[in-house]
């Protein structure tokens, strides 16, 4: 049975320099474990992001829009999937990934970025 490695996974880069964090489960392949890992640290998911933001958007459709994206980068991607279940049977795993983990939050993550944006904008 595995566990939770607590260490977060952080890349400086340009394109998160306001560090916004959002953290989720992920297997680390290198290090053969579970880890945190913040969704921001994906410079090409962070762009885009930051373009949405950029367009004069009604919150609903923002949060469409950020549901898609989230959608590209994280669903389905083999990099970006856990196996969950119960140790005592395995045919009860199945698989989440990243977007699996976001989707319940996704209002949550809208305003965290809109409410983080906007901060840093005002700096």
């Amino acid at each position: 049975m595995g566990t939770i490695n607590l260490r977060h996974i952080h890349f400086e880069h340009e394109d998160n320099k306001e560090n916004f964090q959002w953290y989720v489960l992920m297997w680390d392949v290198n290090l053969r474990e579970t880890v945190m890992f913040n969704i921001f640290n994906n410079w090409k998911f962070c762009q885009d992001v930051k373009k949405l933001l950029d367009t004069e958007l009604q919150y609903n459709s923002f949060v469409e829009k950020l549901r898609r994206e989230i959608s590209y980068y994280f669903w389905s991607r083999c990099e970006y999937e856990i196996y969950v279940g119960d140790s005592e049977s395995p045919r009860y795993i199945q698989k989440v990934d990243v977007y699996n983990q976001l989707l319940p939050n996704i209002n949550n993550l809208a305003e965290y970025i809109i409410n983080n944006y906007s901060q840093e904008e005002k700096k």
